[in-house]
């Protein structure tokens, strides 16, 4: 983990992210799936589509 770079831990996972990009995770939602296609993580943004 560089100088510039910032972590959070969610149960026993850690994201780290670079500090500046911090504001663009506000209402991220990261779940992880298992359906017939197979497991897979879903990640969602309400700032998609603003890129």
């Amino acid at each position: 983990m560089g100088e510039e770079d910032s972590s959070i831990k969610v149960g026993n996972l850690e994201f780290v992210y670079y500090r500046r990009f911090g504001n663009l995770l506000e209402g991220l939602k990261i779940d992880y799936v298992k359906t017939w296609f197979g497991k897979r993580l879903v990640i969602q943004s309400p700032l998609a589509g603003q890129c």
